[in-house]
């Protein structure tokens, strides 16, 4: 199976990775660029339901978002992915449309 036939197949668990590889690296960023745990980042959906989730306080989203788009496009590039394209491999490293 060649790159394209792979990616084509698997487009859209290749996307969820990429994402999830994109989030841990943006929380890194994150957490380095402030030098504070990652609690400092998050509060309660509801805070009288310990259950309810989590979600980034409004101060640390635009941050967060910035790095995450950042990573994604890297890691993206490095593999040559491009979810926009019909088989999912970019035309070139350069060309991934983040």
């Amino acid at each position: 199976m060649n790159l394209n036939e792979y990616y084509r197949n698997h487009k859209d668990a290749i996307n969820s990775s990429i994402m999830e590889i994109a989030c841990d690296l943006a929380v890194g960023q994150l957490l380095n660029a402030h030098d504070a745990p990652f609690e400092t980042f998050v509060e309660a959906d509801d805070p009288d339901d310990p259950d309810s989730g989590t979600h980034y306080k409004e101060e640390f989203q635009k941050e967060y978002d910035k790095y995450y788009d950042e990573e994604y496009a890297r890691v993206s590039k490095l593999m040559r992915f491009d979810y926009c394209q019909e088989d999912g491999v970019a035309a070139s490293p350069e060309d991934t449309n983040t």
